[in-house]
């Protein structure tokens, strides 16, 4: 069975339920703009998920992944198994919660990072004092040089882990993010002005 379609007439969790209940093993394939969003689906449920990126892996995560794509194409390929197998299904409706959760966390980070086109730069001075743990001293060591690509602050995990770190150095205060200025508005010439 090989199924194709897009996700604006229903959503990756009703796609994903919908799979579920079918019992038909497979892989339901996404196209995420960086790459493959991956859902292994057993008799009961996912098995395994792989994020375009390739850092994610829990089924909530990939899923999330795959909403925040939007109205993109998927496909499903039946009898294809996850590489090692698989673990215990997962329930799709399990997901649901966690998909909720990372919603609402999703807005709350863009709220501070609403760009990795910017820049993060260290703060000029503290307001507070601040605990520097291994990450934060790690994301400080790297900033201390100058202001650094916020797409390139966290290289080797995905986009939303790469924005919860940003974040937790913006609301400790000991970083800044800086947003690149919008591009001039072209202009263009009326061609009968231009001819007087």
């Amino acid at each position: 069975m090989a199924l194709a379609g897009t996700f604006d007439a229903f959503s990756i969790l009703e796609v994903a339920l919908w799979l579920q209940n079918v019992g038909r093993p497979g892989c339901l394939i996404a196209e995420v703009g960086h790459g493959e969003a991956l859902v292994w689906f057993g008799e009961r449920g996912i098995v395994a998920a792989e994020s375009a990126s390739g850092y994610a892996q829990e089924p909530a995560a990939v899923l999330f992944e795959i909403l925040r794509a939007g109205p993109i194409a998927w496909r499903y390929q039946s009898l294809v198994s996850p590489p090692g197998g698989g673990a215990a299904p997962v329930d799709v409706s399990s997901c649901a919660a966690s998909m909720e959760n990372l919603v609402a966390e999703w807005a709350d980070l863009l709220a501070l990072v609403p760009s990795v086109d910017g820049y993060v730069h260290l703060n000029e001075r503290l307001a507070q004092d601040v605990t520097l743990n291994a990450d934060r001293w790690d994301a400080v060591r790297r900033l201390a040089g100058g202001p650094v690509a916020a797409k390139a602050m966290f290289n080797g995990i995905d986009d939303l882990d790469a924005r919860r770190r940003i974040a937790d150095l913006v609301r400790a205060g000991l970083a800044v993010v800086e947003l690149p200025a919008p591009p001039e508005p072209v202009r263009t010439l009326d061609p009968a002005a231009a001819s007087r």
